[in-house]
């Protein structure tokens, strides 16, 4: 399945995934079972992906078939980045993550679910990568504390305002806490989505399956075209099929925001590039080259600056200033810049803006 071919998807349906199989499963008939209650997305058995353990992947795409969609979740590395205290450097992160996508793209599944991140670097660098792995069309699942936030004080708003800048075909909630708290960080997002939204908390054992069917009209109107729990059993699959039938999906109309994120906030932008929020700080950062690059995103993340605009010609140095930033930074650069910092999700400032 191509990007279009999900946003086309996404236009018209509401898909809602399957609880998953656990290893001692016969996972096949699972899956076929779900998709008798109604599930239209197979979401696999969640492990750790490594060229050894792929059979429940592998059986969950033979499980699809033609008749279903077979989704993956790629994880954050245990550990984490070491920007955030954890054990990985941003590359081998990258590369950890590009492997997985590899093996997901190879096993055959449809799309990837790039899920659980409870920081925004993680989540863009799991993009990066995986993008770079394969043509799949991407979801990013964030795992929000219960502030609604995620590492860094970055909120829900500023979290879509960047992601969606990334080319990702949709953005939404995996394994928050509960389904009031994904309903409240929906609630922040659709205000600024210019993609679908999703849904997948954690319910807890005192709410029943139809209970939280009853949030599926809500999760609707804040603009989410895929549905279910991170945690339900097959009660939630059915419980939630009956309360989607003949839901039609309420979605953005693809428009552009133009805005700057970070840890300090947000900076609209018109058209021509001149400031309409209230807020009009930008922080003008010079990148002088690679080896600089985390030491600096490091103190602006502990700084919670303001909205930063990366100044370099060093085309390596403004790459990974970009993707470690966590937000939607602006770049000024010479013309190879420009290219690469559009690419990677920025947003280009002339000089004298």
């Amino acid at each position: 399945m191509t990007k279009d071919q999900m946003k086309k998807l996404f236009s018209s349906n509401i898909f809602l995934l399957s609880s998953r199989a656990k290893a001692e499963d016969n996972i096949e008939e699972f899956y076929r079972e779900e998709m008798e209650r109604g599930a239209n997305v197979l979401f696999a058995p969640d492990f750790h992906i490594c060229a050894s353990n792929m059979e429940p992947l592998t059986q969950t795409v033979k499980a699809a078939g033609e008749t279903a969609f077979s989704a993956c979740v790629i994880r954050p590395p245990e550990g984490g980045l070491s920007l955030y205290g954890g054990d990985y450097q941003y590359k081998e992160y990258y590369e950890e993550i590009k492997q997985q996508a590899t093996l997901c793209y190879e096993a055959g599944v449809s799309f990837l679910l790039l899920g659980g991140f409870s920081n925004l670097t993680e989540a863009k660098l799991a993009v990066f990568a995986a993008k770079e792995a394969c043509p799949l069309p991407l979801c990013v699942g964030l795992r929000f504390n219960d502030e609604i936030k995620l590492a860094g004080g970055i909120d829900a708003a500023m979290a879509i305002l960047t992601l969606q800048t990334l080319g990702v075909s949709a953005v939404g909630v995996l394994e928050t806490e509960n389904a009031d708290d994904a309903l409240e960080a929906l609630s922040q997002m659709k205000e600024f989505t210019s993609v679908p939204l999703f849904a997948l908390p954690n319910v807890s054992e005192f709410m029943t399956p139809e209970d939280y069917a009853d949030y599926m009209a809500e999760y609707i109107n804040c603009k989410c075209a895929m549905v279910g729990t991170f945690n339900g059993d097959a009660r939630y699959t059915a419980a939630i099929s009956k309360a989607l039938w003949q839901t039609e999906p309420f979605l953005p109309d693809f428009h552009e925001v133009h805005a700057i994120t970070g840890p300090g906030g947000i900076l609209f932008y018109d058209f021509k590039n001149q400031t309409v929020s209230e807020n009009k700080l930008l922080l003008e950062i010079e990148i002088e080259d690679e080896k600089t690059v985390v030491s600096v995103i490091d103190k602006l993340i502990k700084a919670k600056t303001p909205p930063v605009c990366f100044n370099s010609k060093d085309l390596d140095a403004l790459v990974a200033a970009v993707q470690l930033y966590p937000g939607r930074p602006a770049v000024r650069s010479d013309e190879y810049g420009e290219i690469a910092a559009k690419e990677n999700g920025a947003l280009v400032l002339p000089e004298g803006v």
